[in-house]
């Protein structure tokens, strides 16, 4: 997927629209910067709206030898504006936990949900992204960062109250990392994570090219491999899916949790508790 697109996933995510007005090489030949006109897709937050609308900002989108996408600065100074901005339409925050619980951020980025909905205690967060990490680091010493991916947590066994994850689980091997959550969840333990459905992919393909079709083609048999037996495939050495309700519902079981509950609204929330 060409970096204008991988730019939409970006918008989309944090409640944006994109114009691609310039796209140019960056300082070194392993970034590029695009800019963008952005606006918000809702008005309902004015103020928030008033400093969004019609503004540019830069993203630099790098990548590292095997194709992982690390976001700018700006993107992830805007993210934990939006974790502590409750009116900004793309706002939302996993729900209050005990204080003596340990929580567990899987693509935590700068820790913005972390530091937003938990703040003035110790937490973890795990991300594949150094840049932001490298940000979170600077900005608090509450979140314990660490390097890692989902499919692969370096965490014992049974370690955590909850795990937590804002719309990061659909770029992993799902399943393998379902199982990695249980493996380092309490018993009883809250899962809850906000995931992609159909929608979210099928907006952004419409802008794109045929390079951009066929990614999506990809995204749509991973997706249905997923939702109807639990296993997936990667392209180009990623992994990219939506879920369904009944199809999350079905792997959150088979690999031990229970209570689970869909919340399809402004985002698709989806929680449990493990066996």
């Amino acid at each position: 997927m060409r970096h204008a697109q991988r730019l939409d996933y970006v918008l989309e995510c944090i409640g944006l629209t994109g114009n691609m007005l310039e796209f140019s090489r960056g300082p070194s030949p392993h970034q590029k910067i695009a800019q963008l006109t952005v606006e918000t897709k809702s008005h309902r937050d004015t103020d928030h709206a008033s400093h969004s609308l019609s503004r540019v900002i830069c993203l630099g989108v790098c990548k590292d030898d095997k194709g992982d996408q690390l976001l700018s600065r700006e993107y992830h100074l805007s993210e934990i504006e939006i974790a502590k901005d409750p009116t900004h339409p793309a706002h939302i925050l996993p729900p209050p936990m005990p204080a003596t619980a340990q929580i567990l951020d899987i693509g935590c980025g700068a820790g913005q949900s972390l530091l937003a909905a938990y703040p003035g205690r110790v937490t973890f967060g795990i991300d594949i992204d150094l840049q932001a990490l490298e940000i979170g680091r600077a900005i608090t010493e509450e979140v314990k960062f660490t390097c890692g991916r989902a499919e692969n947590l370096p965490f014992r066994d049974a370690f955590f109250d909850a795990v937590i994850s804002r719309v990061a689980l659909p770029y992993t091997n799902m399943s393998v990392s379902l199982r990695e959550i249980r493996r380092v969840i309490k018993q009883n333990g809250t899962l809850w994570m906000t995931v992609h459905s159909f929608a979210v992919p099928w907006r952004v393909v419409k802008r794109t090219g045929l390079k951009g079709k066929i990614y999506f083609l990809y995204i749509l048999v991973n997706s249905l491999l997923f939702n109807l037996f639990g296993r997936q495939f990667p392209f180009l050495h990623r992994y990219e899916s939506f879920q369904t309700g009944s199809g999350i519902t079905r792997v959150l079981r088979r690999t031990g949790f229970t209570g689970i509950l869909v919340e399809r609204g402004a985002h698709f929330v989806v929680k449990a508790r493990a066996e």
